[in-house]
């Protein structure tokens, strides 16, 4: 009894699962033929989009019943489209909020060529609302993607773009930069219809500025290009821009003509504007020819027709969908920004944490290394210690010894002078025994003298061991020192008199004063210190 149950609530369970998956699956099949049909009916809409508004409209709403809900991809083409029909039949606040969300739907996608056309859009339509600013800084967004892209299609339309836009801000020199660079980059590309629609648009900036030579060719052959191919706004354009060229050139009857074909196509294709901005010039023309009262009521048109276009209504819904989505898009910020600050939280404590192991490790590592340092320079001065010791203890002894050897180089002196003296005592000595006596004593002068010289030869010995490697550090340290600043230096470091020193060196005090003055010049000494104490820590 209970195996039946179970197997009947088996076989239950299969059938429903079995029963949603063919559900599913059915599901996932219309939806791939509603979103093809779809694609089929917007790409029929994009082709008749310049040729004939009102069938691009009529396929534009037939695809609408056959986008899904997150079919962001047809979506964001549908509003491109629409975007582009409302801004043609002049409803410019429309137009730029499915601009909008044609571009908020492409940078869901990551469609950078969505994106780029999306911006160029709204660019064109900001022309149209005269917020030319506005509009150079969507081309120029466009225009940086396009670099990146390096489509240099969109590069030319784009500086055409700027070019136009910065004529409409009156700013002539940058627009003819961008006007000439666009059809530049045409000809290089060989872009033969892009050549003709920039030179046709270079002709009428220099119209507009009243530089009039010969653009009718110009401007006749772009027009019958656009005839060729059917393309209604381009052609519409092209006529006003003729009959703005003859009002230019006061050629008014023919100026009315084109201007006629103007009114009669957009009046037709629904081109609101291109109407109004056909009256506007009509107007101009009549007053011309001084036709007052039609020139009145065409420019009467117009003022009506302009106020319905621009009507305040729709900035008005156009500024709160901007302000809502500025709000939207501050607000998924925010949020991201809350999100990144978490991360970088967590991240910054764990790298705290590394940094803090990291710190600890290396101060053990740097307490060791310094603790070994100490001991080495503890060593190192312990042996400098007993080397000063011992060196000053034969500056001692050879002190001792220097100033024994210069007294007794001035008891040789002392002799000396006696024994001059006792020669001149003894120069009328005429008795050998007398001279005899006065020979011995010669000699035994004389052998003073020569045990004196020994031992101040033993003195320069002297001054050698003491000052080994002093002369060496010394002009290493001070190459500028002469010879005998040198020798004085020796002098002075075994504690010489400059009496001492003139009486070894041979020279006068004076000159021993004049190399001390100088040596505590080139040792940039303060009067505070003493020569002697300086050169012995040398």
């Amino acid at each position: 009894m209970i195996f039946r149950i179970l197997l009947s609530v088996l076989l239950f369970t299969s059938q429903v699962s079995f029963g949603q998956e063919k559900d599913s699956l059915f599901t996932k099949v219309i939806e791939t033929l509603e979103s093809k049909k779809a694609r089929l009916l917007l790409n029929q809409a994009d082709k008749y989009l310049n040729t004939n508004t009102e069938l691009s409209n009529k396929y534009l709403e037939e695809s609408k019943q056959y986008i899904t809900r997150n079919n962001y991809e047809l979506k964001a083409f549908y509003q491109f489209l629409l975007s582009n029909i409302d801004r043609m039949q002049g409803n410019y606040a429309k137009a730029q909020q499915e601009a909008l969300t044609s571009l908020d739907f492409y940078d869901r996608l990551q469609d950078t060529s969505g994106i780029i056309k999306s911006l160029r859009s709204l660019g064109v339509t900001n022309r149209f609302r005269n917020k030319h600013k506005i509009s150079i800084t969507y081309y120029n967004q466009a225009l940086r993607l396009s670099a990146i892209q390096k489509d240099s299609t969109n590069l030319t339309i784009l500086n055409n773009l700027i070019g136009i836009a910065y004529n409409r801000l009156t700013q002539l020199d940058s627009a003819e930069v961008y006007f000439k660079k666009s059809v530049k980059i045409a000809e290089a590309i060989n872009n033969k219809e892009l050549t003709l629609l920039l030179k046709n648009n270079l002709a009428i900036f220099y119209v507009y500025q009243d530089k009039l030579n010969d653009y009718q060719p110009i401007l006749q052959e772009y027009l019958e290009f656009n005839k060729l191919r059917n393309a209604k706004m381009p052609t519409a354009i092209s006529y006003h821009n003729i009959g703005f060229f003859l009002y230019k050139v006061k050629d008014y009857t023919k100026a009315l003509v084109y201007l006629d074909s103007a009114m009669q196509l957009s009046k037709k294709e629904g081109f609101k504007f291109r109407y109004a901005k056909a009256l506007e010039l009509k107007s101009n023309v009549h007053e011309a020819l001084g036709n007052y009262k039609q020139a009145f009521d065409f420019s009467k048109q117009f003022n009506v027709l302009n106020d319905s276009i621009f009507n305040l209504e729709s900035e008005k819904k156009l500024k709160e969908y901007e302000l809502n989505k500025a709000f939207e898009v501050e607000r998924k910020e925010y949020e991201l920004k809350a999100e990144i600050q978490q991360t970088k939280f967590y991240l910054y404590l764990f790298l705290g944490f590394i940094l803090l192991i990291s710190a600890l490790f290396i101060l053990y590592l740097f307490r060791k290394n310094y603790n070994t340092k100490i001991e080495v320079i503890d060593a190192e001065l312990e042996k400098e210690k007993l080397k000063k010791e011992l060196l000053d203890e034969k500056v001692k002894v050879s002190e001792r010894e220097l100033k024994w050897l210069i007294a007794d180089n001035q008891m040789r002196l002392s002799y000396l002078q006696e024994f001059y003296n006792q020669l001149k005592l003894d120069d009328d000595i005429t008795d050998l025994k007398d001279f005899k006596l006065f020979l011995k004593n010669l000699r035994l002068k004389l052998s003073q003298q020569i045990n004196t010289q020994e031992k101040l030869s033993g003195l320069q010995n002297k001054i050698n061991d003491v000052n080994k490697g002093f002369e060496a550090a010394l002009i290493k340290d001070y190459p500028e020192l002469t010879k005998s600043e040198r020798e004085v230096c020796f002098l002075l470091r075994i504690n010489l008199s400059i009496k001492e020193m003139a009486a070894i060196r041979n020279s006068s005090i004076d000159s021993i004063k004049s190399i001390r003055y100088r040596l505590r010049k080139k040792f940039d000494l303060s009067k505070d210190v003493e020569l002697e104490s300086f050169i012995k820590l040398l």
